[in-house]
């Protein structure tokens, strides 16, 4: 007889809807100081942060409304 045991699994990814602005702001800040203020094109931010950049474009629409959001803070 086939024994089954069940397994609770977890999650470790962030859903975007549960990421605040504040966080992806900060995130994109510390983009900014790593490439020392110039601009960065969205595949690098995952390279220095913890979120990426598929996240600042679904979160602002695209990626450059999202840096001029990084720009207006």
């Amino acid at each position: 007889m086939l024994e089954f045991k069940i397994m609770d699994y977890k999650f470790q990814r962030t859903r975007i809807d549960k990421i605040s602005r504040d966080k992806i702001i900060e995130q994109l800040e510390k983009a900014a100081k790593h490439f020392n203020y110039t601009e960065f094109w969205w595949r690098e931010l995952s390279k220095v942060a913890d979120i990426s950049g598929t996240t600042v474009k679904k979160y602002f629409g695209t990626w450059r409304k999202g840096l001029e959001a990084l720009r207006a803070h």
